[in-house]
């Protein structure tokens, strides 16, 4: 953080650029259209000129089909346009009411977005994941308990929610 002093007092200033030099995007390959087990075109349950959500391939224990919507080329909140994270925002409503009408066993979820180098990030794009809970899945206890989500696990949620969002048009500002 900078400091800078307003009326005699010290305020900090949010870093708004702190990826590292060399950082390579793990999303690069999928931007240009190459996939890979990790990331496939059948994830992408929802799309917009500005974002996309999809099914992700890190998975929480006890935690099956974390999402995550991602704004490529835009690092943090602190930088980003007014009017794409307003569409953000409702894109994440959108995905929430899909897991709550799709998802069985479901008692609710959790939205969460890092900034900053000490916010545990390891992808330097504005990205939100989207946790579904369980009853007693005690994921603020299993946080650092991560495994891989393959393809074949990841369908069924995909498919579930696409076909939702298929059937639910959206007439919001979310373009």
């Amino acid at each position: 953080y900078r400091h800078r002093v307003i009326q005699r007092r010290v305020v900090l200033e949010p870093p708004t650029h702190c990826a590292p030099h060399d950082y390579i995007c793990p999303f690069r390959d999928w931007f240009a259209d190459n996939e890979t087990e990790h990331r496939q075109k059948d994830d992408i349950v929802l799309q917009t000129s500005t974002i996309f959500a999809f099914i992700s391939s890190k998975w929480w224990i006890n935690n099956l089909s974390t999402l995550l919507l991602l704004k490529a080329h835009n690092e943090n909140i602190y930088d980003i346009d007014d009017d794409i994270l307003s569409q953000i925002t409702i894109a994440t409503k959108r995905i929430v009411q899909a897991v709550h009408e799709t998802y069985s066993r479901y008692i609710g979820t959790l939205t969460r977005q890092h900034n900053a180098p000490d916010g545990n990030r390891n992808v330097w794009y504005l990205h939100i994941y989207v946790f579904p809970l369980y009853p007693n899945n005690r994921l603020s206890e299993h946080h650092t308990n991560k495994q891989a989500a393959f393809p074949a696990k990841r369908t069924p949620y995909a498919v579930r929610l696409r076909e939702y969002f298929a059937t639910k048009p959206h007439t919001n500002t979310c373009r």
